[in-house]
C-alpha cells in the first residue's frame, strides 16, 4: 500500500473548516444591525474615513522642507462581526447544507469525486457558544457508498466476475460512521484572526487533522485485503491463479488512484510557491497571465478555461450564487438579521476596477494577493476622508489638492491551515502647502542664455542652439552643422559626409556610396568538396515523427572544390535526418526500451542531391511516462515519479538515473514531466505527473487508450 500520500479525508477536512468561515464572510465591514441588514459589495469594502490621522502631524509639518503626511485607515469588520454575533442567542444551532455544496463543485473530474462523497454524507450542524465565543460544527462522512460504487463500476465492465458469481460487496467497517467536530474561535473583539481545530471520530479511533493520514492507512490496508480476497476467489473459481488475480490487483490500484486524486491536488496546493512575486496592472492582465501559464503547463486543460476574465465570471456565476444561497440559509436560521446580497456582477465590477495587482507566496501553500480597488473619488468614503482631514488642527497647513487615497484589498489563502483571511485598508497621503508657491502651472518654462548658448524648454523639453548642436528632449531630435541625427523612439536617422542610415530597433537599411545585399547561397553537390556541422543533443518521445534541426544542428559549413567556404545561415534548409524518433524507438530490442546515441544527418542541395555529414547529433528517445524505461507504462513509473517529488520536497537532490549530468537523466526527466515536457530539466516533477501516468496506464489496461492530451486535460 502507498503510505503517507494525500488522502481523500484530507480534502474532506477542508469542507467543515471552510464552512466555519460563514459567519465571517457574511458580515464584513457593516454596522451592527438593529433590523435586517442587506450586505452588498459597498458594505463589504467599507473602511471608515474618520480614523488614524497621525497625532504627531504638527511636529512633522514643523520640520524643514515640504512634508507629506501619510497614514492608513483600517476596516473594522472584526468589530462589526463581534456585534452581529452578539445578536445570536447562546446555543443557537443552524443546519449547514453540506450536500448542497455538491452543486458548487460541479462536474469536473476532481470536483466530481468530492461531490460524490458529499452526496453520501449528512448535513452539518453549526452551534454558537456565546460565552466561549466559539462555533462548533458537527457532521458525518461516509466513504463506503462511494468506494462500493467505484468498485461496482469496474466489476460491471468485466464479465468474469458475473460468470463465477463472486461476491464483490465491500465490508464497511472502517469506511462508514465517521463523525467530525470542528471548533472555530470567534473572539473577534480580540482581533481579526479566525482559529480552528478538527477532530475525527472513526471506527478505528480518534484522529486530528494532522493524524488523519494514519487513519487512511487503516482504510487502505483494509480495502486492499478485501480486494485481494476477491482476486483469490476469482482465481480459485477459474482455476487460474495468475491472470485474473493480476487483473483484479490492477483494479485495486485503480481504486486507490481514485481515492488519492482529490487530495493529491490539495498536497500540490500545500507545497505550491510562486516563482518570484507577480505584478499586473489590471485584473484582465492577471487573468491573461494565468491563461498563458496554464497553456504552457497544461496545454489541453487550458483550452477549457474561458478565454477572457469576462467569460470566466459568466461561466462560474451559477456556482457563486449557489454558495451565497447556502450562506444566506445558515444566516437566516441563526437569527443574525443579515442577508448577503452579492452577485457575480457585483464581484466582477470590483475586479474590473482593480489595479496594481500583486501576488506573493511567503511560505509554501500560502498565497497573498493584493490589489488597489478604489482610488480617490471612486472610494465610497472619499468625502468622509476629506471632511475628516479638513477638521484637523493642522488642516490650514495642508494642500488638499494633493490629497490621494487608495483602498487596498488583501486576501491571504493558507491551504495548510484551511483559512481564507480578508482585509481592506485605505492608504492616505496629503502634502504640506508650499509657502513659496505664488503661481501654479502645469508646465514650468525656463529660458537661459549663456555664452552664446540658449536653452528653452518645459518640464521635459529643452532646446539649445550654439555653434554645433540643437537638442529637443521631448521629441529626441538633435541637429548640427557637422553631423545630423534625428531620433524618435527607437528610430534613428543620421546624416554625415553624404551617408544616411535609417532604421528601427530591429531593422536598419543603409544607403550611400556602398550598398550590400546578402542572399543565402546553397551550393550544389557537384561543387562541394566536404560538409561539416556543429551539432548538439536533445531528447524526444517515441511517437515523435521528426527531429528538430534547431535543437540538434547549430551551424553548417560547406567547403567547395575551389577551396572556398560557404556558411549556411539556416541549417534547417539543407539538413536531413536518416531516421525519425519513432523509427529509432521501434527498432530497439531488449529489456531496456530507450535509445541514447547518434543520428545520421546529410546535406541536401536545392535539387534534392545529398551528401553524408560525419558529425552526428546525439539524441535520447523513450516512451512518454516510461520513467523506468522498460517499454511499458505501469505503477512502477508513477511510484518512481512520486518518490522523486517527495525527495525534492524534503530538500534532497534526487536523480532518476544516478547521474544528473547525463543525457539519460535529461531523457528520464523529460518523459516523467508529462505536462510541461521540459527538455532541459527546467520544469517541475509534481504529483500531477504521477497521477497522469497512472490515468494513462489505466486507460490502456481498460482498452480505452485515452490520448495524453485528454488525460492531461482532466
Amino acid at each position: 500500500m502507498k503510505k503517507n500520500r494525500s488522502r481523500i479525508l484530507a480534502a474532506a477536512v477542508a469542507i467543515p473548516v471552510a464552512l466555519s468561515q460563514i459567519f465571517a464572510i457574511s458580515a464584513l465591514a457593516i454596522d451592527v444591525p438593529t433590523g435586517t441588514t442587506t450586505i452588498g459589495t459597498t458594505q463589504v469594502l467599507r473602511v471608515p474615513g474618520n480614523t488614524n490621522f497621525p497625532a504627531d502631524a504638527a511636529d512633522t509639518l514643523a520640520q524643514d522642507g515640504l512634508q507629506t503626511i501619510t497614514f492608513e485607515q483600517e476596516s473594522v469588520w472584526n468589530e462589526t462581526l463581534a456585534g452581529i454575533l452578539g445578536n445570536v442567542a447562546d446555543g443557537t444551532s443552524v443546519e449547514v447544507a453540506v450536500t448542497d455544496l455538491a452543486d458548487v463543485f460541479g462536474n469536473t473530474y476532481f470536483g466530481g469525486i468530492l461531490r460524490d462523497v458529499l452526496l453520501q454524507s449528512g448535513n452539518a450542524t453549526a452551534t454558537y457558544d456565546a460565552a466561549a465565543k466559539e462555533v462548533t460544527i458537527e457532521g458525518s462522512l461516509d466513504l463506503s457508498a462511494y468506494l462500493q460504487a467505484e468498485l461496482d463500476k469496474v466489476v460491471d465492465e468485466n464479465p468474469v466476475y458475473a460468470e463465477y458469481d463472486i461476491d464483490t460487496t465491500l465490508d464497511t467497517t472502517y469506511t462508514s460512521g465517521i463523525d467530525y467536530v470542528v471548533t472555530v474561535g470567534c473572539d473577534f473583539e480580540a482581533g481579526k484572526t479566525v482559529t480552528g481545530s478538527a477532530v475525527f471520530n472513526t471506527p478505528n479511533g480518534e484522529y486530528t487533522v494532522t493524524t488523519i493520514a494514519d487513519y487512511m492507512d487503516v482504510v487502505y490496508n483494509d480495502l486492499a485485503a478485501q480486494l485481494d480476497a476477491i482476486a483469490e476467489e476469482v482465481a480459485g473459481a477459474k482455476g487460474d491463479a495468475t491472470a485474473e488475480q493480476a487483473e483484479l490487483k490492477e483494479v485495486i490500484d485503480l481504486l486507490k488512484q481514485k481515492i488519492d486524486q482529490v487530495s493529491n491536488i490539495i498536497t500540490l496546493a500545500q507545497n505550491a510557491t510562486l516563482r518570484g512575486d507577480k505584478s499586473y496592472a489590471t485584473f484582465t492582465d492577471a487573468y491573461a497571465a494565468l491563461k498563458d501559464w496554464a497553456a504552457k503547463k497544461w496545454p489541453n486543460a487550458s483550452n477549457r478555461l474561458p478565454d477572457t476574465a469576462d467569460e470566466a465570471f459568466t461561466k462560474y456565476a451559477s456556482k457563486f450564487e449557489k454558495a451565497v444561497e447556502i450562506v444566506n440559509d445558515a444566516l437566516s436560521q441563526s437569527g443574525a438579521n443579515v442577508v448577503l446580497d452579492v452577485t457575480t456582477d457585483d464581484v466582477k465590477a470590483v475586479f474590473d476596477g482593480a489595479t496594481d495587482i500583486y501576488a506573493t507566496t511567503p511560505d509554501a501553500g500560502v498565497l497573498v494577493a493584493e490589489a488597489i480597488i478604489e482610488v480617490d473619488e471612486a472610494d465610497a468614503q472619499y468625502d468622509d476622508v476629506v471632511a475628516y482631514i479638513s477638521d484637523q488642527d493642522v488642516a490650514s497647513q495642508l494642500d488638499m489638492n494633493t490629497l490621494t487615497t487608495a483602498k487596498k484589498m488583501t486576501v491571504t489563502v493558507d491551504v495548510k491551515a484551511g483559512t481564507v483571511d480578508f482585509d481592506v485598508v485605505r492608504e492616505v497621503s496629503v502634502t504640506e502647502v508650499d509657502p513659496a508657491t505664488t503661481t501654479t502651472t502645469s508646465d514650468v518654462v525656463t529660458t537661459t542664455t549663456e555664452s552664446g548658448e540658449t536653452t528653452t524648454g518645459s518640464a521635459d523639453t529643452t532646446t539649445a542652439t550654439g555653434d554645433d548642436t540643437t537638442t529637443t528632449e521631448s521629441g529626441e531630435t538633435t541637429t548640427g552643422s557637422a553631423d545630423t541625427t534625428t531620433a524618435t523612439g527607437d528610430d534613428t536617422t543620421t546624416t554625415e559626409s553624404g551617408e544616411t542610415t535609417t532604421g528601427s530597433a530591429d531593422t536598419t537599411t543603409a544607403t550611400g556610396d556602398d550598398t550590400t545585399t546578402t542572399t543565402q547561397v546553397i551550393p550544389p553537390i557537384n561543387e562541394i568538396e566536404s560538409v561539416s556541422a556543429e551539432v548538439g543533443e536533445s531528447v524526444y518521445f517515441s511517437t515523435d515523427e521528426e527531429f528538430d534541426v534547431s535543437e540538434l544542428v547549430f551551424s553548417v559549413v560547406v567547403t567547395l572544390t575551389d577551396g572556398s567556404q560557404v556558411t549556411i545561415d539556416d541549417p534547417a534548409s539543407v539538413i536531413e535526418f536518416a531516421s525519425t524518433p519513432v523509427e529509432i524507438y521501434n527498432a530497439i530490442e531488449g529489456d531496456e526500451k530507450y535509445y541514447i546515441g547518434g543520428v545520421e544527418i546529410s546535406y541536401v542541395d536545392a535539387e534534392g542531391n545529398s551528401m553524408d555529414i560525419a558529425e552526428q547529433p546525439t539524441v535520447g528517445v523513450a516512451l512518454k511516462g516510461d520513467v523506468v524505461m522498460d517499454g511499458y507504462l505501469d505503477i512502477s513509473d508513477a511510484y518512481t515519479v512520486l518518490m522523486y517529488f517527495t525527495q525534492v520536497n524534503i530538500g534532497q537532490n534526487p536523480t532518476f538515473t544516478g547521474d544528473a549530468d547525463t543525457l539519460l537523466e535529461r531523457l528520464a526527466f523529460f518523459v516523467a514531466d508529462v505536462d510541461e515536457e521540459s527538455k532541459n530539466m527546467e520544469g517541475d516533477i509534481l504529483i500531477s505527473d504521477a497521477h497522469a501516468i497512472l490515468m494513462k496506464y489505466s486507460s490502456e489496461q481498460s482498452g480505452s487508450n485515452t490520448p495524453w492530451e485528454d488525460i492531461l486535460a482532466d
